[in-house]
C-alpha cells in the first residue's frame, strides 16, 4: 500500500471573466457548464457597478442634504443675530452673529484644507536640522 507524503493546494484569481481554457474544461466535465460560468460572470460584473453607482449616487445626496441643513441652521442664525439687534439686544445679537459667522467660516477653512492636502503628513517628529562645521575655524 502507498503512502501519500504530500498534499497540494492550488487556488487561483481572476479579475474579468475566467480564461478560455477553463471555461472549455467546464464544458468538457459538463455541457453547458462553462457558458453558465461565464454568464454568472457577466451578471456579478454588472450587479457591482449597479451597487458602485447606488453608493455614489447615495454619498451625493448626503453630501447635499447636509449642505442644505447647515444652510437652514447659518440663516437661522443669523436672522436670530439681526432680531436680537434690532430689539434692543445688541450683545447678544452680536455674540450668535458672530458665532454663527465664526462657524461657516471654520468649516469652508477645514473643507479647504482637506482638498488642497495632496500629500500625506510626514509620521512621527520631524527630524532635527543639521548644523554644517566649517573646517576652516
Amino acid at each position: 500500500m502507498a503512502v501519500l507524503d504530500e498534499v497540494g493546494l492550488f487556488s487561483a484569481e481572476y479579475s474579468g471573466p475566467p480564461p478560455p481554457a477553463m471555461i472549455q474544461a467546464y464544458e468538457d466535465i459538463q455541457e453547458g457548464l462553462g457558458v453558465s460560468l461565464l454568464n454568472t460572470t457577466i451578471e456579478n460584473a454588472k450587479h457591482i457597478r449597479m451597487l458602485e453607482h447606488e453608493e455614489l449616487r447615495a454619498r451625493v445626496s448626503e453630501a447635499k442634504t447636509g449642505q442644505f441643513m447647515a444652510f437652514g441652521v447659518a440663516v437661522t442664525g443669523l436672522f436670530c443675530s439681526v432680531y436680537l439687534g434690532v430689539n434692543e439686544e445688541p450683545w447678544l445679537g452680536a455674540v450668535i452673529g458672530g458665532g454663527t459667522l465664526v462657524g461657516i467660516v471654520a468649516a469652508f477653512l477645514k473643507r479647504e484644507g482637506a482638498v488642497r492636502r495632496t500629500e500625506p503628513l510626514p509620521k512621527g517628529p520631524p527630524e532635527p536640522a543639521r548644523e554644517e562645521v566649517d573646517g576652516d575655524g
